[in-house]
């Protein structure tokens, strides 16, 4: 039995070893140090592969593949700061790259960097061979929205269908179109109207009425870029008005008028 176990052990660091000499640059080709990489990769062994593509890249300095590999490493570790000097480096060996543009996008979006995500955005569609999901579209999305660049949100937006949203998505959605004007878009879409189902059907008309003991408050675009602070809690049936929350300082409610928001 203890030989046996002796011999296991002996056989699994002598394979250990072995794969240790795959990465050393004296000893390997650029396609043998991209395959070991890919490999520890593949089992997240993400220190020796990132051994590995850096030696890939000291092999082949003019190849921008090792260097998104890594960029890409960086982000899955939370290492913002490498993987934006890395990818950068990337870049400027190959500024046609969609997938090294992918990988910017995907690190400023984790970043909260809006506008750089959709600039990157913009060039992964230019350069073209790099696919954007549909959850990709509504993080940058929502991500534009909360930023204050409307425009640039729905363009993303525009980009997923209303079946592949969720109602939040919807409801999120709706109120950026609504925000904007885009009435008929909203038709066209058939999204729901967020939260109508709690308000009563005649609730314009009494509202402006006086029949309600509630006094409008006009609180302004601005107050929608903080959607960590302000929640959406209905809208009127004809789609006039909206009611929301603000969590802080006050806690208070608040009606807005869509059709008055200038």
């Amino acid at each position: 039995m203890r030989k046996k176990i002796m011999i296991v052990v002996i056989g699994m660091t002598l394979i250990t070893m072995l794969a240790g000499y795959g990465c050393h640059e004296k000893n390997t080709k650029y396609e043998s140090a991209m395959q070991n990489a890919d490999s520890y990769l593949k089992e997240s062994d993400f220190e020796s592969a990132l051994g590995c593509y850096d030696i890939a890249a000291k092999l082949e300095p003019k190849s921008a593949i090792p260097l998104i590999k890594m960029a890409d490493i960086y982000i899955t570790q939370e290492l913002y700061e490498k993987a934006e000097d890395t990818i950068e480096q990337a870049i400027l060996l190959a500024p046609d790259s969609a997938d090294a543009y992918k990988t910017k996008m995907t690190l400023d979006l984790k970043s909260g960097k809006g506008y750089d995500a959709y600039d990157a955005l913009i060039h992964v569609n230019e350069c073209g061979g790099a696919s954007i999901t549909p959850e990709e579209y509504l993080q940058l999305g929502k991500l534009l929205n909360e930023q204050g660049f409307t425009k640039q949100a729905l363009n993303c937006l525009e980009k997923v269908s209303a079946n592949d949203m969720t109602l939040e998505q919807k409801t999120e959605y709706w109120l950026i179109l609504k925000m904007a004007g885009e009435d008929e878009k909203i038709t066209e879409l058939v999204l729901p109207v967020a939260g109508s189902e709690k308000m009563p059907l005649d609730f314009d008309e009494k509202f402006e009425e006086g029949t309600f003991g509630l006094t409008k408050t006009q609180i302004g675009e601005e107050i929608f870029t903080r959607w960590d602070d302000v929640q959406i809690i209905s809208i009127s049936p004809n789609g006039k008005y909206g009611v929301f929350k603000e969590k802080e300082p006050t806690f208070g409610f608040f009606l807005y008028d869509f059709e008055e928001k200038n």
